[in-house]
C-alpha cells in the first residue's frame, strides 16, 4: 500500500516502522478514566412503567420488527403449509 503512494518500497517500510513505534509509544501514554453515575432513579422508573402502558407500535419500534401474536403466526404457518404443501415437505435454505 505504501509502496504505491510513494513509489520508495524502502522509504515506505522506514516510515511504517516509524508509525509502529509511535503507536506503542501511544498506548503507554493512554490513562484510564471512569465517573460513576446513579442510575437508581431510573432503574425505579423502567420498573415502575408498566408494559402495558406501551402499546404495540412502541415495542415494534424498540425491537425494530412487529410483535407477533403466537397464535395468529401458528394459523398463518398452517395455512401456508396446506397451501404450498411441497415447500414445507421439503424444506428451503
Amino acid at each position: 500500500m505504501f509502496e504505491t503512494i510513494w513509489g520508495d518500497a524502502a522509504r515506505a517500510e522506514v516510515l511504517h516502522q516509524r508509525l509502529l513505534e509511535w503507536q506503542a509509544k501511544a498506548t503507554s501514554e493512554m490513562k484510564t478514566a471512569s465517573h460513576e453515575i446513579d442510575v437508581s432513579e431510573i432503574i425505579k422508573d423502567a420498573e415502575n412503567t408498566s408494559a402495558a402502558k406501551l402499546c404495540p407500535t412502541h415495542i415494534s419500534m424498540a425491537l425494530g420488527h412487529s410483535v407477533l401474536n403466537p397464535e395468529e403466526l401458528r394459523k398463518r404457518v398452517v395455512r401456508q403449509m396446506e397451501e404450498h404443501p411441497l415447500v414445507h415437505m421439503f424444506g428451503h435454505p
